[in-house]
């Protein structure tokens, strides 16, 4: 059985998962301490011992695959009676095999149920195994009945040297588990596409192998990005990299008083160029264009290929008169340039529809400014091409504008 993954799986499957390993160790603690009281090196009987050990292996079996079927909502309870499970048959095993001298052992091997319990559940459960040991430990002291003051001072300097170690290894756990929930946080965040957020490596003031993850992922971040969010062919953003682009810019603009253009563009009879100079030539034409709209733009800007021969020009801080000055001055560039595919010289000209944010409500703005981008696209291109058409509220579309 394949571990469960300890970022996503439930209390009561990595109890069930390490039910199979505490059986295990069960059964080699249970033949290292029999073959050693017969050699006389530990106390008890093996009728004590066999009964302590069968009565933690039920118990555990018990809190890890019958609260599954009695209710999921036990989980918390069963991590509870598994731990001090284990805390209960560490001490009786100490009680009835080793001589009073070694009760010690207790907090050694106690360290390693709290490692265990804060490594698969939760701060809480750590707490709960650290409390348990502590207290095994003095009612174990506490039943010899024979001990002097000197001895209650050494129990209790034990006591005080477990409590730190373990006191510090939690605060160090802890946070080395928030800072890995945090690249997990980073990893879930680019599996949805959005590489905004580095992992901060300067809060982390103690580098140690958690730091090297997140610098990996940090090495990795902008290589991630370029593959999912931009457009092998152009260079430019793709659809989610611009829909992503297109959402920060309108939730900026919603808590100002700015607004946002957009610009849908097509390449008028790119088809036609295709069947006469070949898809590489297309190719060709769509690279310089890409890379023509990204000088042309300003820096702020974002230009996207929405895919085929579709690209879009998101205007940061834009009036409705820039982004019309801005389509026609791309209109005019592009019909005026001789583009270059397979050798071929190659004249084209484009059709462009402008939307702006003021005129879109705020429910749904992404969604409508797109729309009427591609409604005003779709009016200039049924104009003649070679041209601009801006969305209006009052006709719905302005007259047409030709670069030619």
């Amino acid at each position: 059985m394949n571990r469960p993954s300890l970022s996503l799986a439930a209390p009561l499957e990595l109890l069930q998962w390490q039910a199979r390993w505490r059986a295990l160790v069960v059964a080699v603690a249970a033949v290292a301490v029999l073959s050693f009281q017969t050699q006389g090196w530990f106390t008890g009987t093996p009728r004590d011992v066999v009964l302590v050990l069968a009565t933690y292996l039920a118990v555990v079996a018990t809190a890890a695959f019958g609260a599954a079927r009695l209710s999921p909502r036990m989980e918390s309870a069963s991590v509870a009676v598994t731990i001090l499970a284990d805390v209960a048959a560490l001490t009786a095993i100490t009680a009835v095999a080793s001589r009073p001298g070694h009760h010690d052992w207790v907090l050694l091997v106690g360290f390693f149920v709290v490692h265990l319990a804060e490594y698969s559940f939760s701060r809480l459960a750590a707490l709960l195994a650290m409390v348990s040991t502590a207290l095994g430990y003095l009612v174990l002291f506490a039943a010899r009945g024979d001990t002097s003051a000197a001895e209650w001072s050494e129990a209790a300097y034990a006591l005080a040297i477990y409590l730190a170690v373990v006191g510090t290894f939690m605060m160090q756990y802890a946070s080395r588990r928030r800072r890995l929930r945090r690249i997990i946080a980073l990893f879930e965040r680019a599996e949805q596409g959005d590489f905004t957020e580095a992992y901060d490596l300067v809060a982390d003031r103690r580098p140690d192998a958690v730091s090297a993850v997140g610098n990996a992922y940090n090495r990795v971040r902008a290589r991630l990005e370029k593959l999912v969010l931009t457009d092998a062919l152009t260079g430019c953003l793709n659809r989610r990299g611009f829909d992503q682009a297109l959402d920060r810019e309108l939730a900026r603009t919603a808590r100002g008083d700015s607004n946002v253009a957009l610009l849908a563009l097509d390449i008028d009879h790119f088809k036609q160029i295709n069947d006469t100079h070949g898809h590489l030539a297309g190719d060709d034409v769509l690279r310089q264009v890409g890379s023509m709209l990204r000088a042309l733009v300003r820096s702020g800007d974002v230009v996207a290929r929405a895919g085929g021969d579709e690209f879009l020009v998101l205007c940061s801080d834009a009036t409705r008169e820039g982004a019309e000055q801005l389509a026609q001055r791309l209109c005019e560039k592009v019909a005026a340039h001789d583009f270059a595919g397979q050798g071929a010289r190659i004249e084209l000209s484009i059709s462009i529809g402008v939307a702006t944010s003021d005129m879109v409500p705020p429910t749904d703005s992404a969604a409508e400014l797109q729309r009427r981008a591609d409604r005003a696209l779709y009016e200039a291109k049924r104009a003649g091409r070679n041209r601009m058409r801006c969305w209006s509220h009052e006709a719905g579309l302005t007259a047409p504008t030709s670069a030619a």
